[in-house]
């Protein structure tokens, strides 16, 4: 049985999907956006539709949105295919001062898995960890320590023997 494409109000899927991915999503493009659905066993009575997400501008990865008769939904487990680079090339001037006030040494800063940033020092040597949330209008970033950093010193000691006893 086909259905007509349920109502959408995309403005409020924007700040939904902003409270959702924890990301400053400014739009979403549906790719093929039909008028009619299907629903059949083969799609568990769900049509999938897949949505392009963009901050200003620039598209980031897609999300499948579910369509049913009466609402259209968005799978968001499968957040970590959106592109983290992307993501943090185009927020960096916000996320990077957050970092450097927290970590002084900050020399460069490299996403790592989503969400993730590795940050260096100015020897190139993993510092810290930084993990970033969009929150209500502004980047939300914790730091966090390693402790541990290794370093290689070179030492010279000259060590002077004791003289052997007499017997």
């Amino acid at each position: 049985m086909k259905y007509p494409r349920p109502p959408f109000d995309i403005v409020a899927e924007v700040v939904k999907m902003r409270k959702l991915t924890n990301l400053p999503i400014t739009d979403i493009v549906f790719l093929n956006p039909a008028q009619e659905f299907e629903m059949t066993e083969a799609n568990n009575h769900r049509a999938k539709e897949p949505a392009e997400l963009y901050i200003n501008g620039t598209a980031i990865g897609n999300m499948e949105y579910y369509i049913f008769p009466e609402t259209i939904g968005c799978d968001t487990s499968a957040q970590d295919r959106l592109n983290w680079n992307k993501i943090y090339e185009l927020c960096e001037h916000e996320i990077l001062p957050i970092i450097q006030a927290a970590e002084p040494l900050t020399h460069a800063v490299r996403p790592l898995k989503y969400k993730r940033l590795a940050v260096h020092d100015a020897d190139g040597t993993l510092i810290k960890l930084a993990f970033c949330n969009y929150i209500n209008g502004e980047w939300s970033v914790v730091v966090t320590g390693l402790n541990v950093v290794e370093r290689k010193v070179e030492v010279s000691v000259t060590l002077t023997l004791p003289p052997k006893p007499n017997k």
